[in-house]
């Protein structure tokens, strides 16, 4: 996702860009001949402090001297970015209200065990939980949702993926992840372990993995073998 700042008199005055820390972003402006550009960080009503990019509060990840550049925020906070375009001999200056908040967004399974008797039906929904915190559903604007997931079966893993969208989100942020590589077998109990490797947001945020929460196992009972039956 990239954000295009626009002129604005004042950024306190604009609804701000919500992210987490640890988010990685691109902003970017109209590219213009050989302007110059330069970057800088405000704390939002303090314009006279610049905040330098010490990678304590912020990191330039890349383009700080072009039209567009991308950051990853680091420390929760209301913030002002600030872009100077210059021609040689006059400047423009644009800005973009971001705020950062602090913590993580969490993502779990809403149950860790499962069982079934085989049905010969290759299917497997777990609930996941993706939240903003540990009680309250992730915003609508941080929308889609990546998570990366393994499946286990004996010493044999397989690596999936799986994006969401707002759409997806049921009742308190839950969504319903489709499990892949499920094989079910008439005469064999079959065992298989589920986790989830990572997740990110729209916005590149690392989703903290609930601990204890973060493991899903499931099991497929064989069904009984009567054999024939005969009168006796």
């Amino acid at each position: 996702m990239i954000f295009m700042i626009l002129a604005v008199a004042n950024a306190t005055a604009q609804n701000p860009y919500v992210l987490f820390e640890g988010s990685t972003q691109t902003y970017k402006v109209d590219l213009h001949g050989t302007n110059a550009y330069a970057w800088a960080v405000y704390n939002i009503g303090d314009y006279n402090n610049v905040i330098t990019n010490d990678n304590s509060v912020y990191e330039v990840i890349a383009g700080e001297n072009t039209n567009e550049i991308s950051i990853k925020w680091k420390v929760g906070g209301d913030y002002a970015l600030v872009v100077d375009e210059s021609d040689g001999s006059c400047q423009n200056m644009k800005a973009l209200r971001v705020q950062v908040i602090s913590g993580s967004p969490q993502i779990a399974f809403n149950t860790i065990e499962s069982d079934d008797c085989y049905d010969g039906v290759n299917e497997l929904i777990i609930p996941v939980g993706i939240l903003k915190n540990t009680t309250d559903a992730l915003p609508e604007g941080n929308y889609e949702v990546t998570i990366n997931y393994s499946v286990q079966i004996g010493a044999v893993i397989t690596n999936y993926s799986k994006t969401f969208t707002y759409a997806d989100v049921g009742i308190d942020g839950e969504v319903n992840l489709s499990v892949e590589g499920i094989v079910e077998e008439l005469d064999k109990t079959k065992e298989y372990t589920i986790w989830i490797n990572s997740a990110i947001d729209g916005f590149n945020t690392p989703f903290n993995i609930v601990p204890g929460k973060g493991t899903h196992t499931r099991t497929i009972h064989q069904l009984p073998q009567t054999g024939t039956m005969v009168q006796q």
